[in-house]
């Protein structure tokens, strides 16, 4: 297999612009941007993300090798900076050749956590055929930390799913595996629900029918994001339509209780349809804030081009109309077509949508998009020019994931296209915007040991802490949010060894539950503290 070939753009021959006030991570990649060719005559696109807890970033989606007639599901894994990590897989990809050799695309990637150990969970669905009417099955596999496949798991290492289309996945505190998709379609109807797999990949027999919970719905429906509630209720978001007038969708919200079944106390008879527009909707995915409101996003089209689009609902199914205006939001870019691919909310319940947009005329030349939104819904005008960004980075390029990292920035990844004499080959790529949010994320080898007394405290704060290596540290306390509120010193050098120093809690700091943050380049201490 060909060596890894990182291609990172350059100030000096490719346009890197973007949208003032938009901060991209400087440390990753190339100035926040990274694309990745792993072989130059392949179209290789990333479909979803994922973080390990260490911070590395691992991108799946399709990829292959130069001359194969087929997409297999492709992952490859970066280091924080966004650097290829060699040691996964070859060379820093792993290829997950399908059964047959037929198209089989990653559509989701997960981390499961079993003890101590991290596993990472890949899924799609492969396609027996060109034709709409193909038969498809679904496949999971699971990866150990090298990027090998675990033989402990399914079947060497992977699962199938018969007649089902995967495009999803999360793991919940268990490790039980829940997967979005739908069975059969086409040639007869579709049906929207989601599959539950042990930690060991084999069906959870619990949970629906043989591990598969349906939502009847009279209309075709298919399920493409899923959720899951504190209180373990599952919420799957997707689309209805009608055959044959097969084009026009409306989006389906449905909520599962814990064994499968529909949950009667949500919308009607546990299912909320949506349609915005008289035209084609198409969802795009869900995610929860802090208080358990629902946010559904998804591509509109009300006749005068695709936005961004989104709705909240509140946790009985009814749509909150204190939402942005009368329950939703649309958002355009100038007045050229966006396509919303996926929605994120950060810690302080701030909202994400990303996707890509045409940022001229030209509906062929495409940009990464991406806007951020209050809790409320209202465009937060302190991100980019007016809450937006529709950076153009030189190639034409979409993002159709999106993630928060362990440190609370953001990173989006997709696909960056160029043309040669042979033909339009595509490439991963990954952008790291920074969110405001940010903290740093310590070598679990190196950790600083620390203690502060007292606690809880107000006026002097004693601490002392002990350095493996020598470090550039700073020390700051912040809120519960991640706000920071205090700053005591700002990258200074430390030896290594033992050190002890005296912190002041004014008057100014109100009482309550803080973290003092204790972080260098390499290491890092939080402990809590109460200010009384």
């Amino acid at each position: 297999m060909k060596k890894l070939i990182l291609l990172l753009l350059t100030l000096f021959s490719i346009s890197t612009t973007h949208a003032q006030g938009v901060a991209l991570d400087k440390k990753f990649g190339n100035n926040g941007i990274v694309i990745t060719d792993t072989d130059p005559f392949c179209d290789e696109m990333t479909y979803a993300l994922a973080c390990q807890s260490d911070g590395k970033i691992l991108a799946a989606g399709q990829s292959g090798v130069s001359g194969q007639s087929y997409v297999s599901a492709g992952v490859i894994r970066y280091h924080k900076n966004g650097k290829v990590d060699s040691s996964f897989g070859t060379n820093g990809r792993t290829l997950l050749v399908p059964p047959a050799n037929v198209n089989a695309p990653a559509k989701a990637i997960a981390i499961q956590k079993i003890a101590s150990t991290e596993y990472i969970l890949v899924a799609g669905f492969r396609v027996d055929g060109s034709s709409i009417h193909a038969p498809v099955a679904g496949y999971i596999a699971r990866l150990k930390s090298d990027g090998t496949l675990d033989a402990g798991f399914g079947t060497n290492g992977m699962a199938m799913l018969p007649d089902a289309n995967v495009s999803n996945m999360i793991v919940d505190a268990t490790g039980r595996i829940l997967l979005t998709g739908y069975e059969n379609y086409m040639d007869s109807p579709a049906v929207m629900g989601v599959f539950r797999l042990l930690p060991n990949g084999q069906p959870d027999n619990s949970f629906g029918t043989n591990g598969f919970a349906s939502v009847q719905y009279p209309d075709y429906s298919d399920a493409t994001m899923l959720a899951l509630q504190k209180d373990g209720k599952i919420i799957l978001s997707g689309r209805t339509w009608t055959l044959p007038t097969n084009d026009n969708f409306d989006m389906l919200v449905a909520r599962l209780k814990t064994d499968g079944s529909t949950d009667s106390t949500f919308g009607t008879n546990g299912l909320v349809r949506i349609d915005p527009d008289t035209n084609e909707v198409l969802p795009a995915g869900v995610a929860l804030q802090s208080d358990g409101k629902i946010i559904i996003c998804a591509t509109s089209d009300a006749g005068i081009g695709n936005r961004f689009y989104m709705t909240r609902l509140l946790a009985n199914g009814t749509r909150d109309n204190s939402f942005g205006s009368v329950g939703e939001v649309r958002t355009n870019f100038g007045n050229n077509q966006a396509w919303c691919k996926a929605v994120l909310v950060q810690k302080d319940d701030k909202i994400y949508l990303s996707g890509y947009a045409s940022p001229t005329s030209t509906q062929n030349d495409y940009g990464f998009a991406i806007a951020r939104y209050k809790p409320n819904g209202v465009v937060d005008s302190t991100f980019g020019v007016n809450g937006r960004d529709t950076t153009n980075r030189g190639r034409n390029s979409g993002a159709s994931a999106a993630i928060i990292t362990p440190d609370n920035s953001v990173i989006a990844a997709g696909w960056s296209y160029w043309s040669q004499p042979l033909g339009r080959f595509d490439d991963f790529m990954l952008v790291k915007y920074l969110s405001g949010l940010e903290t740093k994320i310590a070598d679990p080898n190196n950790n600083i040991q620390a203690a502060v007394y007292p606690n809880p405290a107000r006026g002097n704060v004693n601490i002392s802490y002990t350095l493996q290596q020598a470090d550039v540290l700073s020390m700051q306390l912040t809120d519960i949010t991640g706000r920071i509120v205090k700053a005591f010193t700002t990258n200074e050098t430390r030896r290594a060894g033992k050190h002890q120093a005296v912190l002041q809690i004014d008057n100014t700091i109100a009482p309550g539950q803080y973290v003092l943050q204790i972080a260098g380049a390499t290491s890092q201490s939080n402990i809590k503290l109460t200010v009384q």
